[in-house]
């Protein structure tokens, strides 16, 4: 799982590594490219790129 977050290969996540990773994942689920991911989309999301997110969104209308 590492290998996804160390982009430079050097055995150490950065913050700027793990950042890209993160915007890399949420322009996944951005369907509409607005910014915002709606219940709708993080839903959808869900369901397309299945267990690799499985616990996404626990919480998410609270």
């Amino acid at each position: 799982m590492m290998e996804r977050f160390d982009a430079d290969n050097d055995g150490q996540v950065t913050k700027a590594e793990a950042d890209e990773h993160r915007q890399m994942q949420f322009a996944r689920f951005d369907v509409d490219d607005d910014g915002e991911v709606t219940a709708e989309e993080l839903q959808s999301g869900m369901n397309k790129f299945g267990r690799m997110h499985r616990g996404w969104g626990r919480g998410f209308n609270r």
